[in-house]
């Protein structure tokens, strides 16, 4: 049974919770996941201008390479429509940058309820997410001028134009680098699912063709176009074969630890 958190021990020894203090618990760390966001959003709100002409300036560039051959605009087709876009764009700044806090928030809503080898293991976990989540951000952030370019330059034939509204265009960035930052997580999971024992290492790196099926499809919902697939795909095989070799480490590791008289055959007289 969990713990209850520190500040409660005192009145309950065993450290017991019931349904509804898990509820609470979990309201609780919701609620500081939404307020950190909240402050994110503002500080996103806030820097709203450099960020927006950051995000632009893919657009820009493939205009300024077709010889304005290709209408590129930054368009808002309502009235109400430059507040949306705003805040949705101060919206994902608001998530990336606060992901510490609520990444954090869902590991220590699992840590009351481990053992304190297994705490430091989960921490240990978290320290890992935060910055592969963040590097996933960044790898889009590196990545988006091409993808843009592609979609834009590529695909349009000469003479071509496209009027590129405001709206979708910053809602596909924002998906875009969110996806990325979610797919460099896949390692910390793997790594997670063996220490839980669910999957050994073996498997995993027996399993690596319907590994790059997976990996495939999800790159192929999560970017848009070939180039920023491969650009998703090749660190994402990179780090699913890493975690493979440190499930597989693991996996040796815990065997020696392993009693021998754990792998006897039952029907089989012991030495004693």
């Amino acid at each position: 049974m969990p713990k209850v958190p520190f500040s409660d021990k005192a009145k309950n020894p065993e450290g017991r919770m019931a349904l509804m203090d898990h509820v609470r618990e979990f309201r609780t760390r919701l609620l500081i996941s939404a307020a950190a966001v909240f402050i994110g959003l503002c500080v996103g709100w806030y820097y709203y201008t450099p960020v927006a002409e950051y995000l632009m300036a893919p657009v820009v560039e493939v205009a300024k390479q077709r010889n304005q051959d290709l209408s590129v605009n930054y368009g808002a087709t309502g009235v109400t429509q430059p507040f949306t876009i705003k805040m949705k764009v101060a919206f994902f700044v608001g998530i990336i940058i606060s992901s510490p806090i609520w990444l954090w928030q869902a590991w220590a809503f699992i840590l009351p309820g481990l053992y304190p080898r297994e705490k430091k293991i989960a921490l240990g976990y978290f320290f890992a997410a935060v910055p592969m989540f963040i590097a996933g951000c960044a790898l889009a952030a590196w990545a988006l001028p091409t993808a843009v370019e592609t979609l834009l330059g590529t695909f349009i034939p000469d003479g071509g134009s496209n009027l590129t509204a405001a709206e979708p265009y910053f809602a596909f960035v924002g998906n875009f680098i969110l996806w990325f930052g979610v797919a460099f997580l896949l390692p910390v999971i793997m790594v997670g699912i063996n220490h839980a024992g669910l999957m050994s290492g073996r498997l995993m790196l027996r399993s690596w063709r319907w590994a790059v099926v997976l990996v495939l499809v999800f790159a192929a919902l999560a970017a848009p176009d070939p180039a920023s697939m491969i650009t998703l795909t090749i660190p994402m095989m990179m780090l699913y074969f890493v975690a493979c070799g440190i499930a597989v480490t693991r996996d040796k590791h815990r065997a020696k630890k392993r009693p021998e008289y754990l792998d006897t055959d039952p029907d089989v007289a012991s030495a004693l």
